[in-house]
Order: structure tokens, then sequence, then C-alpha cells
């Protein structure tokens, strides 16, 4: 029985059909790049995903800075007000502090 050649090159061995040594948009099916239904129910708008990180970074810099808003904010690269509207959002103000 005889052997099958080895590919000579990578592109070979992965199927590359565009023959220049690339593999191109055009060879993926709409298949192959459609994302799985059971993976939708996760995917929450970008807003609302970004909310838990955003708090956790307040958080640790609030801690870090000894609750200065000052020293927070100039870490944090926005402005005391920024700050304040982020804390409240978050519920990270002190009591009476509305």
């Amino acid at each position: 029985m005889p052997r099958t050649p080895r590919p000579e090159t990578p592109d070979q061995a992965i199927g590359d059909r565009t023959g220049a040594g690339r593999i191109h948009p055009v060879v993926l099916t709409d298949a192959m790049l459609a994302v799985p239904p059971a993976a939708s129910p996760s995917i929450r708008p970008l807003k609302e995903a970004l909310e838990e990180p955003e708090r956790a970074i307040l958080l640790q810099a609030l801690r870090f800075y000894g609750w200065s808003r000052n020293d927070t904010a100039d870490a944090l690269e926005i402005s005391r007000s920024t700050l304040y509207h982020k804390m409240k959002k978050y519920h990270l103000l002190i009591n009476g502090e509305h």
C-alpha cells in the first residue's frame, strides 16, 4: 500500500485552498463563524457587562487611597464629580452622603 506524501508546507497541512500560502476569509463558511445558540443567553449588553469590573476597580482604588476621592480620581484619571456619580451608582457612598 503506497504511503500518503507528507505536506511540504504548513499551509498544505492545514488545507490551504488559495494556493498562495494564506487562508482567506472566503474559505470560512457561515456555519464555521456562527455562535452556537447555547452561548447566546450569557451575552449581555456591553454597558451592563462592564458594571461589575468597573465597580471592583473603583472599590479597589478607593480602599488603596484610604477613600480619598481626590487621590482616587487622580489615579483613575477621572474627575471628582465622575467619581462621585460612579460611587453613587454602585452604592459606594457612606450613609448620609447622598
